[in-house]
């Protein structure tokens, strides 16, 4: 993961792949350049993304995402609940870039997000 310090002020958070731009703080992503619109993420899904972004091509674990996303809360279901976020983050994903596959399963140990992020500052709207 590089950082982007020469833009200073505004927004932070992460470039996924080269088309996506990741807002830690607002909980949305949306293409770069206006390739795609805004897309609001629910917090859960903004925590689980926001791990991903900070350990790009690392395998996370179903449990250290369940903690993650589910706040240390229940566990009753929980690899169901984390299913439909993974789900939700792809397809949020994949409707500004249809072209690339950003979340990866590995059976029985976790996922893991397989591009590359760039930590990034971007000015105020």
């Amino acid at each position: 993961m590089t950082t982007e310090s020469s833009v200073s002020g505004g927004q932070s958070g992460f470039i996924l792949g080269s088309r996506i731009f990741f807002d830690t703080g607002a909980g949305w992503v949306q293409g770069i350049n206006g390739t795609a619109g805004r897309i609001e993420l629910d917090t859960r899904m903004t925590r689980v993304l926001a791990a991903f972004a900070c350990s790009p091509f690392s395998l996370l674990s179903f449990e250290h995402l369940i903690r993650i996303a589910l706040d240390n809360g229940p566990v009753q279901g929980a690899h169901h609940e984390l299913s439909q976020i993974i789900r939700a983050l792809r397809h949020a994903l994949h409707n500004i870039d249809p072209s690339s596959i950003y979340i990866a399963r590995i059976p029985r140990l976790g996922y893991a997000l397989v591009a590359p992020v760039t930590e990034q500052r971007i000015p105020g709207e």
